[in-house]
């Protein structure tokens, strides 16, 4: 054989046999992405309900649909972190592929307070959902302990 093609013949190989790790590392990519979308969203109804309940806003009618919103991405947690998803731009922390019973534990513990969140905002006692709103956080700032990186850790400030 002649080195030209025997060069062609070895790239065409090289080709091939990455392909599917180039697809599998963008797939892998746009499930990270996904799951900080999902994250983002769930950090951002935290927030407006935070802002309703310090600030007083008269939007309390609205905190159900944020409750809500908890609830249900809270119930998307533990599928979103599936293996192989640990590598790239992301602040997921080894542990939960490690550990991924605890990490699972954590996403339940987070859907049954923002679940009862929701029980609770039905009743329009804001000092009641306010409690279970600072319930709500702590499940967040438990499974965040455990499992995502310090924020000086993080991939945003790598330079």
């Amino acid at each position: 054989m002649k080195p030209a093609r025997a060069l062609h013949l070895l790239g065409l190989m090289a080709l091939v046999l990455t392909f599917p790790f180039a697809a599998f590392a963008q797939e892998n990519t746009a499930v990270i992405k996904y799951r900080q979308d999902v994250m983002r969203s769930q950090g951002a109804h935290s927030a407006a309900i935070k802002e309703i309940i310090t600030s007083k806003l008269p939007y309390g009618d609205q905190i159900a649909a944020h409750a809500k919103s908890l609830a249900d991405t809270a119930n998307m947690i533990a599928e979103i972190f599936p293996e192989g998803t640990d590598k790239g731009k992301t602040d997921a922390m080894p542990a939960i592929w490690n550990d991924m019973a605890k990490f699972k534990a954590g996403a339940e513990a987070l859907n049954k307070a923002a679940t009862k969140l929701v029980q609770v905002v039905s009743s329009g006692d804001m000092k009641a959902i306010d409690t279970q709103y600072k319930a709500v956080g702590k499940a967040c700032g438990d499974c965040h302990k455990s499992f995502r990186k310090d924020k000086k850790d993080s991939y945003k400030e790598m330079k």
